[in-house]
């Protein structure tokens, strides 16, 4: 496999190997997968204590796995066919030039 370099350096390979035993675990299960980023960036000011909170990316991937149970639920009660759907995630926090946390 060819590892992409650039400005920031290589990509870490223990990072590579997760994300590609995720990604091989997902279509093990289902014939078809969507991938999706999603960039959480926390506001300039302060104003709580979810800015530090290590808590923040479980919170969000709870809260993201409840909507879609929520989802197929209300889909299933009107009489339309659901399928199961697993969530499988990756995350990473990284710091911008001004040391502010992202995930």
């Amino acid at each position: 496999m060819i590892i992409n370099t650039n400005s920031y350096g290589t990509l870490n390979q223990n990072y590579v190997k997760r994300i590609q035993d995720t990604i091989t675990k997902a279509l093990t299960e289902y014939p078809r997968v969507m991938v999706l980023r999603v960039d959480l960036r926390l506001p300039e000011i302060e104003t709580g204590s979810y800015n530090t909170d290590s808590g923040l990316v479980t919170r969000f991937v709870v809260s993201l796995k409840a909507q879609i149970e929520a989802d197929l639920l209300k889909k299933y009660n009107a009489g339309k066919r659901v399928h199961p759907c697993r969530v499988r995630h990756i995350w990473a926090r990284e710091f911008n030039d001004y040391g502010k946390k992202h995930y």
